[in-house]
């Protein structure tokens, strides 16, 4: 099964099952429980078990898979929480005024790099256990209601 495939029917099991509830989460909005459930169908080709596109990057690299596999899913950690973003901050979808959408991107860039950050444990040197704990800690922008 390719990956495309694999992205399809991820997407229209998890439409069926979730957009109920990410649409009373997004009060309304049309957009924001299609691209949460997209999003989320296209990372699953991420992550292990079914890691293909690591899988196929390990092999192209002559590196075991399933470390290859963990060690995408580490570096993109911070992108679980991206449609979060899209259905609690609707400026994102740039639904909304100037000011909060230019708001809402700062805030979930910053978001992204700390929380990417603290898991790496490299932002512009190598950090410490302490520091690698307080950057992981701006990810609660991303989850929040503006």
């Amino acid at each position: 099964m390719s990956s495309d495939r694999h992205s399809d029917h991820c997407f229209l099991y998890h439409f069926r099952h979730g957009r109920r509830s990410c649409h009373v989460a997004a009060r309304g909005s049309l957009i924001a429980p299609h691209l949460f459930v997209f999003y989320y169908a296209v990372l699953a080709d991420l992550t292990p078990p079914d890691a293909v596109t690591a899988f196929a990057a390990a092999n192209l690299s002559g590196s075991e898979p399933m470390g290859t596999g963990v060690e995408a899913f580490r570096l993109g950690i911070a992108g679980w929480l991206v449609p979060f973003a899209f259905v609690y901050q609707p400026a994102l979808l740039l639904n909304g005024s100037t000011l909060s959408i230019v708001i809402s991107f700062a805030v979930t860039a910053v978001g992204v790099l700390f929380l990417a950050g603290g898991v790496i444990g490299h932002v512009a040197g190598r950090l410490s256990p302490l520091q690698r704990c307080s950057c992981s800690r701006p990810q609660a922008f991303l989850c929040s209601r503006p």
